[in-house]
């Protein structure tokens, strides 16, 4: 991790701060000391409240006092759709509200703001965009999933209210389920250990920056990237669901003993699943038990380690490696004898 990486993941797990990043551009520079300055010394100032809240009432409460605001912040999602900016064109944006008045005055100053290159989303455009149109932004590869991952970091402050007003497609999912908000970490509790934590990388949540999915790879699997791959492309367009809907997205089947990770009925994640999980655990045994791994074959080994710690009965056993009942049995007798 950079310094500003552990600084940010420090803010959140000492203090629940979350969009820390994005929030300093927003923040002038003397904000930012005083912040910090504050949290150390214990004072609760009105920044310190601020940079607590989810970041589209953060930027809310900070720019209401200004005198724009009201222009802007009348729409009730155009709090949401300027965390889709740049870093430079939220920090432009957030000059431009501190400085409005002068600029007006400015014919020189007007004339720099407007013809500013790196504000090439401009705020009426911003104003009149249907949100959903903003996260599904297909002008290139590289801004989609930069779309898709702000999205996701925003989606558990997303309600039915707010969902209508933005005409989110899932408002009318939520009518149907009785949920009455898009719950990620409800979501990312219904994966195992291993999947939960590299979405969890890939989003940058809690606190940690987005990772992409070679450095995720490189945590987990070493330079090969292909079963990162296949995990993203599997869960990222369904982890955007209601619970319930992306629960029978994966076939959440929960776990059949209370030693027993979780299963899955849809067979490309039941199969998938096994395989991610599988060499973390293996990475994860002491020598000794690697060097009796080493000399089975790579089939006996796989069986082994999701009979040691993935499904430890028969019958779950059964199920995830198509096996037997009886042929479970016998595996996992021997296993315990090892």
């Amino acid at each position: 991790m950079t310094n500003e990486e552990e600084n940010t993941r420090s803010l959140y797990l000492l203090y629940g701060i979350t969009e820390w990043s994005a929030k300093c551009n927003i923040l002038t520079n003397e904000e930012q000391l005083q912040v910090l300055n504050d949290l150390r010394n214990g004072t609760n100032s009105r920044l310190v409240e601020l940079v607590k809240m989810p970041f589209p009432s953060f930027a809310t409460e900070y720019f209401k006092d200004f005198s724009q605001a009201q222009m802007y912040f009348k729409d009730p999602t155009f709090a949401f759709k300027i965390y889709f900016l740049t870093e430079n064109q939220l920090r432009i944006f957030s000059e431009y509200m501190r400085t409005v008045n002068e600029i007006e005055k400015s014919d020189e100053k007007k004339d720099e703001f407007n013809n500013s290159h790196e504000l090439n989303i401009t705020l009426d455009e911003l104003m009149m965009m249907n949100f959903e149109s903003i996260v599904n932004d297909t002008s290139s590869v590289k801004r989609r999933r930069t779309s898709k991952i702000k999205f996701l970091q925003l989606m558990s402050y997303i309600d039915i209210d707010i969902a209508k007003s933005m005409n989110l497609s899932c408002a009318r999912l939520f009518e149907i389920t009785g949920e009455t908000r898009l719950d990620l970490e409800a979501n990312l509790n219904l994966l195992n250990p291993t999947a939960k934590i590299m979405l969890i990388l890939y989003i940058g949540l809690y606190g940690f920056k987005s990772h992409n999915m070679e450095e995720i790879s490189n945590i987990f699997f070493g330079r090969n990237t292909n079963l990162t791959g296949q995990l993203i492309n599997f869960l990222i367009p369904r982890i955007t669901k209601s619970t319930k809907e992306f629960s029978h997205s994966i076939g959440y089947r929960g776990a059949a003993h209370p030693e027993n990770m979780f299963e899955y009925s849809v067979p490309a994640f039941k199969k998938l699943n096994i395989a991610i999980e599988v060499p973390v655990l293996y990475n994860g045994v002491n020598e000794y038990t690697k060097a009796i791994l080493d000399k089975m074959t790579s089939n006996y080994k796989k069986t082994y380690l999701v009979a040691k710690y993935m499904y430890k009965t028969p019958e779950s056993l059964a199920r995830n490696m198509n096996l037997s009942i009886a042929a479970a049995k016998e595996k996992i007798s021997r296993i315990n004898n090892i």
